[in-house]
């Protein structure tokens, strides 16, 4: 994807801060800042220099929290498909199989699913702590 940035001369009477702002609550990529109006608006270096470092603090910290609810998204669909594989690979009976699906079907998550999808149980029994676990 190609980077996006503001050209600071759009907003040539607006404050350092107020570019910067406008950069980071676009979700710009960057700001391209003209000497000339740096210059001509008499914008002090240190000030720039924070307001930079504090933009990609925020924007790091930002695609950080992005990475690791990305990992988590991978790893539940890791668990659940592991999950899955298990009560996949027991022996159930076509009518366990019924309650099994049906709780799928109602969007039961798998751990509940766990709790009751036993080969030693029968179809009355699963069905009944079905409903518990539902409750």
């Amino acid at each position: 994807m190609a980077n996006i940035y503001l050209s600071s001369t759009l907003l040539w009477n607006g404050s350092m801060e107020e570019i910067f702002d406008m950069v980071f609550q676009s979700g710009l990529d960057g700001i391209e800042l003209w000497s000339q109006q740096f210059f001509y608006r008499k914008f002090d270096i240190d000030e720039f220099e924070k307001l930079a470092l504090a933009m990609y603090e925020e924007l790091d910290v930002q695609e950080m929290d992005e990475q690791i609810e990305r990992a988590r998204e991978v790893q539940q669909r890791k668990s659940e498909k592991d999950m899955l594989q298990q009560i996949m690979e027991q022996d159930f009976s076509d009518e366990q199989m019924e309650v099994i699906l049906e709780a799928l079907n109602e969007k039961l998550p798998l751990k509940e699913i766990m709790k009751f999808a036993l080969p030693e149980k029968s179809p009355t029994q699963m069905k009944f702590i079905k409903k518990l676990v539902q409750e």
